[in-house]
């Protein structure tokens, strides 16, 4: 069913919003992608404070249009999928590298990152990075460590003299 004036603007719409709030945008290929594997991949997304979208590639290119941005002329020549990262700039990409890794669909075919067009090997690339949750977990582990070590050495000589004390009264306790 062919979409009104209305319902096409309201999209358009949609897609400026998601497009200014997203730190990262996925796109994959939707060819070959079952419905299946689809609604697992959104979940996914979702998961991560992400969306996903079947994108109208012509109401996209005028969203695009509007925002100043650009992507190649052969990407939006085919049924895509928009992967929008809101939270982590990393999350989408890994996302999409891992599933495709696992199902050997959907292709990336690209993505916007910092406002600029990288291509599929870049994106691959990208997608070994840590994200923002693991960063958090590394600096809190190296914030923390400092201290676990003054308290391992603030401990080691009362350990040592308990160690030797035990030591002394088992002796004793062998010897009569």
């Amino acid at each position: 069913m062919p979409k009104t004036r209305a319902q096409k603007e309201q999209l358009i719409q949609k897609y400026k919003e998601a497009l200014s709030q997203a730190k990262a945008i996925v796109f994959a290929s939707l060819t070959n992608l079952k419905s299946k594997e689809l609604a697992e991949l959104k979940e996914k997304i979702k998961a991560q404070e992400g969306e996903s979208l079947v994108i109208k590639n012509r109401l996209f290119a005028m969203a695009l249009k509007e925002k100043n941005l650009s992507l190649p002329a052969e990407i939006l020549d085919r049924p895509l999928l928009c992967l929008f990262g809101y939270q982590d700039e990393i999350a989408p990409i890994k996302t999409a590298i891992d599933f495709a890794a696992e199902h050997s669909k959907p292709e990336a075919l690209g993505a916007l990152f910092n406002q600029n067009f990288i291509d599929p090997a870049r994106v691959k690339e990208l997608a070994l990075l840590p994200g923002r949750n693991e960063l958090y977990q590394n600096l809190l582990g190296l914030l923390k460590l400092p201290a676990l070590r003054l308290i391992q050495d603030l401990t080691y000589h009362q350990r040592r003299l308990v160690f030797i004390l035990n030591n002394y009264l088992n002796e004793r306790s062998q010897n009569g």
